[in-house]
């Protein structure tokens, strides 16, 4: 693939959107898939162990952010999410059309905006996140915080190494 240069034009469907579409199809596809089964067959709060006293799968909901902050702020979550992903997608943008093709860049990326619109789906269908990945020492959370993290430490590394 030839070297962006500023004057380069974006192209829609280049291998390199390609790849962070399909990972934010398959977080958001795997995110909303386990919140609707944990939904379809649990009860609020059951909690069932895997590793007794050391993982369960345990059915709860977080109208607020990370650790249950900012509890029942849900336009203010949504509003955030919004200008939040314009920025990354304008970051995005930038970065594409001045560097050559990354794929690490563009797997954090898929992970980061896929787990940000998987939880921002259950905050604007229901008005609360539900989380049920519950390591007992930890607050419970799920497959789009997971997503979430692994792209802000896997986007720092990729600075840091930059």
């Amino acid at each position: 693939m030839a070297k962006r240069t500023a004057k380069t034009k974006y192209k829609l469907l280049d291998p390199q959107i390609i790849l962070v579409y399909s990972v934010i199809v398959i977080v958001i596809f795997f995110d909303q898939l386990t919140k609707y089964l944990i939904k379809a067959k649990m009860y609020l709060h059951q909690s069932l162990p895997v590793i007794k006293d050391v993982f369960h799968i345990t059915y709860t909901t977080n109208a607020g952010a990370g650790f249950g902050i900012l509890q029942n702020y849900r336009w203010f979550f949504i509003l955030f999410t919004v200008i939040f992903l314009g920025f990354v997608y304008y970051t995005y943008l930038t970065h594409t059309r001045k560097n050559n093709r990354d794929v690490y860049f563009d797997i954090c990326i898929g992970l980061l905006v896929g787990g940000a619109l998987g939880n921002f789906i259950d905050r604007l269908i229901f008005g609360f996140v539900v989380d049920f990945l519950d390591f007992r020492v930890w607050p419970t959370f799920n497959v789009a915080d997971s997503a979430v993290t692994v792209a802000a430490i896997g986007l720092i590394i990729w600075l840091w190494k930059k």
